[in-house]
């Protein structure tokens, strides 16, 4: 019921995304939903009325701390009102695709109002005569699988949300710790130790445009739908997974944008990617840790790239540095928010752009009678980076959204196009190596760089 939450602590991962937003960079995840035709106002409040608040945290605010309290509260919304939260766009004949990427970059420019409950849904006409859904929540609120859950429950036909993988859980770590033998605490101790370190020793990245200083406009742009099961079949051709062969896309659209921009393009990028934890069902908030992956971006064979990035991820599997982004995450929930930022920032110079994968539904559903066509996500960079790729998976198909800060001065197209590009040509076959004298002069990723 509504009194539930009140008055209960934002959980540390929360918290810290709290304490990131500012006017540069508003932590905001942005939900576009196209509709294969088009709802009407009253549909969408009835939606909201009767589906949506039933979640406490779309009934909740968040109460600043006081001088003597860790962590901002939860508290019930009061005197609710219903237009703050949902608008219908009346406009005829409805918006273009230009038009809808412009109204999209102009709404993930504004800042949620935090003395409401941090999330809108606003109805969009579009000129085919169908009609789209944007939501933006706060990142305190939700991460992008937490979303996918809630739009599997919300669905007129529930499905199962995909599941999570288990790279680390995100419950029970104190509890496991205490049943540890001193030999498994210290071979922990090590490795946390030896991650954190290696982070450390980074160098951070500034050969790019992406650490530009933010001008809070955001730009936005999405790529085609991706066949899902055709990617599959390329991954398997070139002896990758999936996500290998989206990373290295990724890393050839990003090392296409620098060029278009004109200036000199380093050997690779670093990208801090998002790894999902456990979590409980209808569970909102945060339940991911990060990682970092170089990513090439020097000119090569398409297939040289996936082996190349397929080699950067399979040292990640021992999960030491995504359990130590998880302890500094717990770490930076109970700094105040001037050293927690201030921790954020200094490690978001460690990578240049942030790069999510998250698998949404694997069939289509529908809201209030009306089907969900195509989702397109984009997820906020974080800290100081200007650069956001968030890769989501629906019904079959597969879409980049795009956000970039207007002054990186990169048109968020160029990265869309770029990434299309590079899975073409790994589709195309291109030869799997190169030549000897070749690749022994081909570049070389020191792990301090």
């Amino acid at each position: 019921m509504l009194g539930a939450m009140d008055a209960q602590p934002l959980t540390l991962a929360d918290t810290v995304r709290y304490h990131m937003s500012t006017a540069e960079n508003p932590m905001e995840i942005g939900v576009l939903l196209r509709l294969a035709d088009r709802m009407a106002p009253h549909t969408l409040e009835a939606f909201v009325t009767e589906r949506l608040l039933r979640h406490a945290r779309f009934r909740h605010t968040v109460r600043k701390p006081g001088w003597l309290a860790l962590r901002p509260r939860w508290q019930a919304e009061r005197g609710r009102d219903l237009s703050a939260h949902v608008t219908a766009m009346r406009a005829e004949p409805g918006l273009s695709e230009q038009a809808l990427a412009h109204l999209v970059s102009d709404r993930l420019s504004q800042r949620l109002d935090f003395a409401r409950s941090p999330w809108h849904l606003e109805l969009l006409p579009l000129s085919d005569g169908s009609s789209a859904l944007l939501l933006r929540v706060q990142h305190c609120l939700a991460d992008g699988r937490a979303l996918v859950r809630l739009l599997s429950e919300l669905a007129d036909l529930p499905v199962a949300p995909p599941k999570t993988p288990e790279p680390a859980r995100s419950r029970g770590r104190r509890r496991l710790a205490r049943h540890m033998k001193p030999a498994q605490l210290a071979r922990e101790a090590r490795a946390l130790g030896a991650a954190l370190w290696h982070v450390l020793s980074m160098r951070d990245e500034r050969a790019s445009p992406l650490h530009a200083a933010l001008s809070g406009k955001k730009l936005v742009a999405w790529s085609q739908a991706l066949d899902l099961p055709r990617l599959t079949r390329t991954a398997a051709a070139c002896g990758c997974h999936v996500t290998d062969l989206l990373l290295s896309a990724a890393a050839g659209a990003v090392a296409d944008g620098l060029r278009h921009a004109g200036g000199a393009v380093p050997d690779y990028v670093r990208a801090l990617v998002p790894f999902a934890m456990a979590q409980g069902p209808g569970e909102l908030g945060n339940h991911y840790a990060s990682v970092f992956v170089d990513l090439p971006t020097y000119r090569m064979a398409a297939r040289l790239r996936v082996e190349r990035v397929a080699a950067a991820t399979r040292q990640l599997r021992d999960r030491s540095e995504t359990r130590l982004t998880l302890a500094l995450t717990g770490l930076s929930g109970v700094l105040a928010p001037s050293l927690m930022r201030a921790l954020v920032d200094r490690f978001s110079r460690k990578a240049s752009l942030v790069l999510s994968n998250v698998p949404g539904p694997s069939q289509r559903v529908a809201l209030m009678g009306h089907e969900v066509r195509s989702i397109i996500v984009f997820a906020p960079p974080s800290g100081n980076m200007a650069l956001s790729f968030t890769l989501f998976g629906y019904a079959g198909e597969l879409r980049l959204g795009v956000q970039i800060d207007a002054a990186a001065r990169l048109p968020p197209q160029r990265f869309s196009a770029g990434f299309e590009r590079a899975l073409r040509e790994l589709e195309a076959g291109q030869p799997a190596a190169v030549p000897t004298h070749v690749s022994a002069h081909l570049p070389t990723r020191d792990k301090h760089a």
